[in-house]
């Protein structure tokens, strides 16, 4: 019997969040916060941020319809540690709650709230079921992971990163579920969406002595809950940016 969906989170890719029941996750780094200037330009240069920046509108846009198309309501969150945002000078939850708040405002979509560190999920904001917690002390920036997977077919629920991580270990999360919405909205490139794809897979590279950018650590993940057509078209762009490496 498949697991009832009550939510779609968009939350950072960190391999350390866990989630409760009825939660559906769409991974980016930081949720997509972005600052220019300071930071890790190592790890998040100017650059990336600013194409971060300027798809942010059209990433989102496809994630609203992923979740329009599973009758689930959207929301956007920030986490306690967060590497993206401390890699760019946001860092404490005062910064990152008020960063993601005026970011999700800025786009239209509503801002659930912080995810706490902890050992079990607990709920977010005022939310009455979507539940999350990280399991990592936000002082410490280990991350374990040893693949990137990313999602083709309408996100992942934490039943699915658990049973993906029994056989490859844990893994950062990345939507890609949005591109096909939003290739056919217009509203960004081809070329910009490899390089969105690309630079995850950079950063997953950058942090966790685990992950390489390229091939041999992804994973992708259909869940069959887009249309087929739909998931088709974002494995066929992951793997195409994979191609290119």
């Amino acid at each position: 019997m498949s697991e009832k969906l009550t939510g779609l989170l968009v939350a950072c890719m960190d391999e350390n969040l866990d989630y409760g029941p009825g939660v559906v996750v769409l991974g980016a780094a930081g949720s997509l916060i972005t600052k220019l200037g300071g930071g890790n330009q190592k790890v998040f240069p100017d650059q990336k941020r600013k194409l971060v920046r300027d798809t942010r509108e059209a990433v989102y846009a496809g994630m609203g319809k992923v979740a329009d198309y599973l009758k689930l309501p959207m929301y956007t969150t920030s986490h306690a540690g967060c590497g993206a945002g401390g890699a760019q000078t946001i860092s404490g939850e005062g910064d990152l709650v008020r960063e993601t708040s005026k970011m999700s405002k800025a786009i239209g979509v509503d801002y659930l709230g912080h995810i706490f560190a902890g050992d079990e999920p607990m709920l977010i904001g005022s939310s009455n079921t979507l539940a999350a917690y990280i399991g990592r002390d936000e002082s410490n920036h280990y991350h374990g992971a040893s693949t990137v997977i990313f999602t083709t077919g309408g996100g992942i629920t934490e039943k699915e990163i658990r049973k993906i991580a029994e056989r490859y270990q844990d893994g950062f999360v990345v939507s890609a579920d949005w591109i096909g919405y939003a290739l056919e909205k217009g509203d960004i490139s081809v070329q910009q969406i490899t390089e969105w794809l690309q630079l995850h897979l950079d950063i997953a590279d950058g942090i966790a002595d685990g992950v390489t950018a390229g091939p041999e650590s992804v994973i992708i993940h259909d869940a069959k809950r887009l249309q087929s057509i739909t998931s088709e078209v974002n494995t066929r762009y992951v793997n195409e940016m994979l191609s290119s490496i």
